[in-house]
């Protein structure tokens, strides 16, 4: 067990490749995570994947022997929905979406109108293995318009044992190279947007947080933003490299399966 004096109050993972790979459940995953929870520790279990419900990552985390509930998950949809509906709701206009259906549902359940069509009054772009080429010319000639432009997340591949799919970035990435434009805001990691979230929820001081996650230009670049120590592991998108200065975790880990034993450790 981690001790008492020495543990973090709010520990925020991320989940694939850092919890589990795929269906998988990282080894130790299991048994660090419930670690924390007995030093009693809050958690926030946070993923840039908008593809399912917050009430499914919890029942699969529970599944693979991570027991979570649903209002201690965070996803790239869900935090889409928090972001519009606190930033002039009436503003945003139809909405057209580059996502898949979790997406599409949530704004709808919010009160968002969509379109499948050009023009529109905001383009959201996310991760979409649904993708069609009419949906991204949509996008396109809406963006050489007037619409506004924001995205789920900045991740440019998605980790799979089979070596991963092409992401939120990489469409954000096409739609920048044909219209110009830049996205006005990515409310996933690493957003000041999702630091604010998560600095708001666990209401304690920065020294008494942690983010731990397999990805330097996210997971560590908002425990940076964050103010609060971070812990890169090794089984997920980070292969061991030298890292520019931005992305420079506290520590790093072969596996979360250490977690425990870094922490008694260091504290």
């Amino acid at each position: 067990m981690v001790n008492d004096k020495d543990a973090p109050m709010g520990v925020v993972f991320d989940l694939d490749g850092t919890l589990y790979l795929g269906d998988t459940v990282i080894p130790g995953a299991p048994a660090a995570v419930a670690s924390l929870r007995a030093s009693g520790a809050r958690l926030r279990f946070v993923t840039n994947n908008p593809r399912k419900s917050r009430q499914a990552y919890a029942a699969k985390l529970t599944q693979l022997g991570i027991p979570a509930a649903p209002e201690e998950v965070l996803t790239s949809s869900n935090l889409m929905v928090r972001y519009l509906k606190r930033s002039a709701p009436a503003t945003w206009g139809s909405l057209l979406v580059v996502g898949e259906t979790q997406l599409q549902q949530e704004l709808k359940a919010a009160g968002f109108s969509l379109t499948p069509q050009a023009p529109a009054g905001t383009v959201i772009v996310s991760f979409d293995t649904t993708l069609t080429y009419e949906v991204l010319t949509q996008a396109f000639l809406a963006l050489r318009g007037a619409a506004r432009f924001i995205a789920t997340n900045p991740d440019v591949y998605c980790p799979t044992p089979d070596g991963g799919l092409p992401d939120a970035g990489a469409l954000i990435a096409a739609l920048q190279a044909a219209t110009g434009r830049s996205p006005e805001m990515i409310v996933g990691k690493p957003s000041d947007f999702l630091a604010s979230e998560l600095l708001h929820e666990f209401d304690v001081p920065p020294h008494q947080l942690l983010v731990v996650g397999d990805r330097p230009e996210t997971d560590i670049a908002l425990g940076r933003r964050m103010g609060v120590r971070s812990l890169l592991v090794e089984t997920g998108a980070n292969k061991p490299r030298q890292l520019p200065a931005q992305y420079m975790p506290d520590a790093r880990l072969d596996s979360i399966a250490n977690l425990t034993a870094y922490l008694n450790d260091h504290g």
